[in-house]
């Protein structure tokens, strides 16, 4: 990451000029792929891993904007687990804990009265051994992510129509939900933000790693995985903590 600032003389002046405020320059080549694999949909994606270990080197959210974690099996869906947002008027930043590719998308459009949201679920495909198609593979998935970042929302070719749709019955549309293009992540990679759901202010985060759902925390790197079952409480407590030291990151197990 460089702070750049512009300096630029006149030929017909000895005075130099600079800009007082420096442009940011991120330099963040993605690696060349491993591999591809053949994904949801039936697409082709390229693969940056061929296994789980290790991949997961940073943070999804940080841990300061959210008042506690709590597991899906006390909450709603044990696949997931649940972030309640600290301040919904600011949301939640959310970056790729791990490299990846985008893979789904769905867009729970506004669908009054059962659905008073208008969100998406992203998931990415972060593992694939391409030698041995469904083994060894791993998906991270956000639900409720309600500003995901321009080209990721754009991926998504069915502009305000819903996939799924909730009436006059819930279809899945899972025809929409191949995204238009590969976007390629890197760990670390800003994806978009979240004030959750509209009532609870709460996000769904999900690790699958070979068609098994795992406790999401308990494979990311240290210091992440610390901090942030340091946040786990039970779901009996108030979404506003305090949550319970120690408390067991628990229930998973599930099919992604």
């Amino acid at each position: 990451k460089l702070n750049v600032f512009l300096g630029y003389k006149p030929a017909n002046s000895s005075v130099l000029y600079y800009s007082p405020v420096p442009q940011p320059l991120n330099i963040n080549a993605a690696p060349v792929p491993v591999g591809t694999c053949s994904t949801y949909g039936g697409r082709t994606v390229p693969v940056w891993h061929t296994s789980s270990t290790g991949i997961f080197t940073h943070t999804p959210f940080a841990a300061s904007d959210l008042n506690m974690i709590t597991n899906g099996i006390e909450t709603n869906d044990p696949r997931f687990s649940y972030q309640w947002v600290k301040n919904p008027a600011v949301g939640v930043p959310i970056y790729a804990p791990a490299d990846g590719v985008l893979i789904r998308i769905r867009h729970k459009a506004e669908n009054l009265p059962e659905f008073p949201s208008d969100d998406y679920d992203l998931f990415f495909l972060t593992s694939c051994d391409p030698q041995r198609p469904g083994e060894f593979n791993s998906v991270v998935r956000f639900n409720h992510i309600t500003n995901p970042r321009a080209d990721i929302k754009a991926a998504f070719a069915y502009g305000s129509l819903g996939a799924p749709s909730f009436k006059p019955e819930f279809v899945e549309h899972e025809e929409r939900q191949i995204p238009t293009t590969n976007i390629a992540v890197r760990a670390g990679e800003y994806l978009g933000s979240t004030t959750g759901t509209p009532f609870a202010h709460n996000f769904d985060f999900q690790i699958g790693i070979n068609e098994v759902t795992v406790c999401p925390f308990s494979v990311l790197e240290a210091p992440f995985s610390t901090i942030l079952l340091n946040l786990l409480g039970p779901g009996s407590s108030s979404p506003n903590g305090p949550p319970s030291p120690g408390y067991a990151c628990t229930g998973y197990g599930m099919r992604p």
